[in-house]
């Protein structure tokens, strides 16, 4: 699969990430006290790469917050970067997401709104997008089969616009 396109808005049906992001003290109190359930402290780097990391409006991988890390003149090893980004997802303040090109990419949870993706399998666009149908019609399911969800995720797979136009499918 080719490289990932970022996001691009406005695509249609795709909403925009909720402007401004959250307050500094809503993903490092979290953080912390996901940190401090494990028997971890919050050390300088672990925060550093924490706020990098909520930076970063869109997908990004571990490569992007390490390069983000070096703009601001933080010298952290990509193994602190990888362990302390596991930590954040196992907190839940950062989802991981593998589109099925064996490429990891994650995106902050704290101070954004559940959304699910478009994956283009042409050039690799990622569209986000809300759909509060699909959220009930979920819920109605869980509880039909009296099931407790805690969360979900949807992942479409096909071809964008561009994409469809380009191999003569629109």
């Amino acid at each position: 699969m080719p490289a990932r396109k970022p996001s691009t808005y406005p695509v249609p049906g795709a909403i925009a990430p909720p402007q401004p992001g959250p307050a500094d003290g809503d993903f490092i109190d979290r953080f912390k006290a996901h940190l401090r359930a494990e028997g971890l402290p919050l050390t300088v780097q672990r925060e550093q790469i924490a706020r990098a990391a909520f930076s970063i409006e869109d997908h990004f991988s571990v490569e992007d917050l390490s390069r983000t890390l070096r703009k601001r003149q933080h010298r952290i090893g990509l193994a602190t970067v990888y362990r302390t980004i596991g930590l954040m997802v196992t907190g839940r303040i950062v989802r991981r997401h593998d589109f099925g090109d064996g490429f990891k990419v994650y995106e902050r949870v704290v101070g954004r709104n559940h959304h699910d993706h478009l994956i283009c399998e042409g050039c690799g666009r990622l569209i986000e997008f809300e759909a509060p149908d699909i959220e009930q019609i979920q819920e109605r399911v869980a509880n039909r089969q009296r099931f407790r969800a805690r969360s979900h995720r949807l992942e479409i797979y096909g071809l964008c616009r561009e994409c469809s136009r380009e191999w003569g499918n629109e």
